[in-house]
């Protein structure tokens, strides 16, 4: 019996022990916190805010850096000698006095050496335990520098702007939007939340790029050396740009449409929206590939095209040049083409093409299920090999079968022949589907 007694009292005393050391253990990692980790905050609702603005003024140097947890920043060139900073504070605390102490502890670090101006503002974590936030504590930066300044912004949480700079400029943002204008330089904007605005830049030999991962790219009045966009949810839409090398376009989940464009090489690509082409210059390729929806170009003109859709259609106006144009599930319509070489395959839909083909260059067009239908000059002179299974063969150029001339329709299912004495051979094939050949009037 006291051997159990004893037992148990030596049970007891450990398991005192062990809440000792665990309570010993939550004391210090609470004391750590309130000494030299982030906020902490029981049963406190910081809904009160207090705000201050502070102004300061520096020498002008040619680079300008800021960092910032939390805040906007808008940076703007001009015609002034030295650099004007305005800091707009605010902070939060469950009361006025608590809101007034928050504010004061919001400290910008400087940094002045050589050419490089530097601000930096950390905003120190913050945990609730219960309770909750109305906002964050923040400092925003508006900032007049001279303008032949560079500028590298960046904001964890805010927006960023630059206009009115001849500088090279790096503008980031965790959560926030993008916007820049009127600058002379190469940029990158990239924010991993928010849409990226872009106007009226002139990079000359460098590059624009803008990254975003949830949000639209719009663009306008851009020259370059080369211009990259990427979105991963999100349109992206341009007008009005000059770039030397090459224009790549990438959206996960957005359409693109370009218009008013000119680039050595174009490549776009999108799992999930429509690329839509207009009035552009392509010296060499120009390739545009959709996962689930259509690619639409007018009035592009490029050395080649390269254009590939899994579920969509494929309409070209005004093109010329080299044709790869392929769709699994929908239709091919080309118009108003000039002397183009044409490779044109869809397993599902109709392949339509109006305009002359280039005389010494072979062509195809091929399907699985739908209709093939030409309209040619009336001169064209080509070697045809014309393949139906279900389905009438007919021609409005009349047909050469076998040394004779039949301009009516062929009931055949396949047919070698040739127009206007032959030349390349032109294959046309679909195995459901008509094959109509017609003559362009005027031509």
């Amino acid at each position: 019996m006291n051997r159990s007694r004893w037992l148990t009292a030596c049970i007891l005393i450990a398991l005192a022990g062990v809440g000792g050391l665990c309570a010993l253990t939550v004391f210090g990692v609470f004391s750590w916190f309130i000494v030299s980790g982030p906020q902490v905050s029981v049963l406190d609702a910081a809904s009160v805010s207090a705000e201050a603005v502070e102004e300061l003024s520096f020498a002008a140097r040619p680079n300008l850096v800021i960092h910032s947890s939390a805040g906007d920043i808008e940076v703007t060139g001009s015609d002034r000698a030295g650099i004007e900073v305005e800091l707009a504070k605010k902070a939060w605390g469950a009361d006025q006095e608590a809101a007034e102490r928050a504010l004061e502890a919001l400290e910008v670090a400087i940094q002045e050496g050589g050419d490089t101006l530097e601000l930096t503002y950390q905003r120190p974590e913050q945990i609730n335990l219960i309770g909750g936030r109305s906002g964050m504590d923040s400092v925003s930066f508006v900032v007049r520098v001279p303008v032949d300044t560079r500028a590298t912004l960046e904001t964890d949480f805010g927006d960023v702007s630059l206009a009115g700079a001849w500088g090279d400029a790096d503008l980031q943002t965790g959560f926030g939007e993008i916007e820049a204008t009127g600058l002379t330089g190469a940029v990158l904007a990239r924010t991993e939340n928010g849409e990226i605005s872009l106007r009226e830049i002139d990079a000359g030999g460098g590059d624009i790029a803008a990254e975003t991962g949830f949000g639209d790219i719009t663009l306008e009045s851009l020259q370059a050396g080369n211009i990259h966009l990427d979105t991963l949810n999100g349109d992206i839409q341009g007008s009005a740009m000059r770039v030397e090398s090459a224009i790549g376009f990438t959206t996960r989940f957005g359409s693109i449409r370009l218009s008013d464009f000119q680039a050595e090489t174009t490549d776009g690509d999108t799992e999930n929206g429509n690329i839509i082409l207009q009035d552009g210059v392509v010296v060499e390729k120009l390739e545009a590939r959709s996962g689930f929806s259509a690619i639409d170009l007018s009035r592009v003109a490029a050395g080649s095209y390269v254009l590939f859709t899994r579920n969509g259609d494929i309409t070209l106006a005004g093109a010329g040049g080299t044709l790869d144009l392929e769709s699994s599930f929908g239709s091919i319509e080309v118009a108003e083409a000039q002397d183009a070489v044409l490779t044109a395959r869809t397993d599902n839909g109709t392949i339509s093409y109006s305009g002359s083909l280039r005389a010494d260059a072979s062509h195809m067009a091929k399907t699985r299920f739908g209709d093939i239908d030409l309209s040619l000059p009336a001169a064209s002179a080509f070697d045809l090999l014309l393949k139906t299974n279900f389905g009438e063969i007919s021609s409005e150029i009349p047909l050469e079968l076998e040394g004779s001339i039949n301009g009516s329709p062929v009931g055949s299912q396949e047919v070698e022949a040739a127009i206007n004495g032959g030349g390349s051979l032109l294959t046309l094939e679909t195995s459901d589907g008509d094959i109509s050949i017609h003559a362009l009037l005027g031509e």
